[in-house]
């Protein structure tokens, strides 16, 4: 329902109740003429507040003619949906009468409380309705078809013999309007009369529970991995003792084994394959650092050019040739391990003649003093270090060899002023302005005329007091 339904249904009636009965036959009519349930209005589902508030109207305070003008239909389309909102009405409401005339039935109970296991439960309700009758002692106007049995059974066996908590007496009479004067009749009969079916149903409840939990826990069990599959496979590493030969007491290592060690010792490979598991060096991608030798106090004063630089081997290659750390001894096979050969003497060879010794060529362009080739002789003596004169503003008076190059542009900016620039002059600086020709009549000064002028103006020259 919208608001503008409301509104609309608001406007046709001002009495409370027609408003109230108007705003609930609309929500009925609504589900009950929707596509589908052979009530379909099509066009005149626009009026529909207005026809819900014509048929609320039981006094006439909506008129026909005022809510078919607010419904804004025809009137033929009016009538025919009038009709069928009503024969809608009419459906829903004799449904409702057919399911309150019906009698109540335990698996409909059951049903409406949600209850697990619903066959068993209503097994075991028919067993005690079934006792209750042939004991006689049942009043006749509670014999089926009666909601007063079905429903004081229902309740009796939930919470006495299955202990169910979510039915309580009090909410199911206040909803099924039971008096609680008949529950009570009817319990009492039930518990003076019917203890032996209320042993066997407790005895059935047991054992129902029992197989329950019987399937639940077989079934967690074929779930959970066995024992067999679940246990790990725990490697162990060799002892030192299982590595230490009978002979030397050393660990002996075949050449085609490596002895697995734990991770808290280490392990110590020999030279051989030490040697044969390094890998090729490779450049690295970043840049290197240079280690420069340091230089000599006379190598100190020369200009560091880049071809003058010292030429050092990388580090790399030199940490490639030194010794093995003491720290660190190689084991060595036991003698017993592999025989020795015999040795033969070998027969003596003559002696060959003593080479020439070979003398060092000296390289002028090492500097680094680690080179074998620097000479042993004294060193030349350091080149006069390079001193550069200090500028000058004036004008030198030397000659331009021996003037400095900071003086040479001194003096060539000093001699590019404005006054001594080569450029020519203008014509006005060469030849002098020519006078104008002298005019015929009297000659007045133009300095005189002026004054005359300017005094006219101003009138007649005051004179001073003295």
């Amino acid at each position: 329902m919208s608001r503008i339904q409301q509104d609309a249904i608001f406007r046709l009636s001002d009495d409370k109740e027609t408003r109230a009965l108007a705003l609930n036959l609309l929500n009925t009519a609504a589900l009950a003429t929707g596509p589908g349930t052979g009530y379909d209005l099509r066009e005149g589902l626009s009026g529909l507040p207005a026809i819900c508030a014509y048929i609320a109207s039981e006094h006439g305070d909506v008129a026909e003619r005022v809510a078919q003008g607010a419904s804004c239909l025809k009137p033929k389309v009016w009538r025919s949906t009038l009709k069928t909102v009503q024969a809608a009405l009419e459906a829903v409401a004799a449904q409702k009468q057919e399911e309150e005339e019906a009698p109540l039935d335990y698996e409909d109970l059951i049903a409406r409380r949600r209850l697990k296991e619903s066959a068993f439960v209503a097994v075991c309700m028919h067993d005690v309705e079934r006792a209750l009758l042939k004991t006689g002692r049942l009043l006749e106007e509670f014999h089926p078809p009666n909601d007063v049995l079905k429903v004081s059974v229902f309740v009796w066996v939930c919470v006495s013999l299955l202990k169910i908590r979510s039915v309580t007496p009090e909410s199911m009479l206040k909803n099924y309007e039971i008096s609680k004067r008949d529950f009570n009749d009817i319990v009492e009969v039930l518990e003076e009369s019917c203890a032996e079916t209320a042993k066997k149903i407790r005895r059935r409840v047991l054992e129902f529970r029992a197989k329950v939990v019987a399937a639940k826990s077989s079934a967690v069990s074929a779930t959970q991995p066995s024992e067999a599959s679940d246990s790990r496979a725990r490697t162990v590493s060799p002892s030192r003792s299982a590595l230490v030969t009978d002979t030397g007491g050393e660990p002996s290592v075949l050449p085609d084994e490596v002895p697995i060690a734990s991770s808290s010792k280490s392990v110590v490979i020999p030279d051989s394959a030490r040697d044969a598991s390094v890998p090729p060096h490779k450049t690295p991608t970043h840049k290197r650092k240079v280690a420069f030798a340091e230089l000599d106090d006379a190598d100190a004063e020369l200009l560091d050019t880049p071809s003058k630089r010292p030429r050092v081997a990388s580090p790399t290659k030199a940490s490639r040739n030194l010794p093995a750390s003491p720290a660190k001894p190689t084991p060595r096979p036991a003698a017993s391990a592999v025989p020795a050969a015999p040795v033969v003497p070998a027969a003596p060879a003559a002696p060959a003649p003593p080479a020439p010794p070979v003398q060092p060529i000296p390289n002028p362009d090492a500097i680094s003093p680690s080179k074998p080739s620097r000479p042993s002789g004294s060193l030349p003596p350091p080149l006069p270090a390079l001193t550069m004169p200090k500028p000058s503003i004036f004008p030198s008076t030397k000659s331009a060899s021996a003037q400095s190059p900071l003086d040479l542009l001194a003096q060539r900016g000093s001699s590019r002023s404005p006054w001594n620039s080569p450029r020519p002059q203008t014509r006005s600086q060469t030849h002098p302005t020519p006078k104008p020709a002298p005019v015929a009549g009297r000659r007045r000064p133009a300095a005189a005329a002026a004054r005359r002028g300017w005094r006219r103006r101003r009138g007649p020259r005051r004179r001073l007091r003295g």
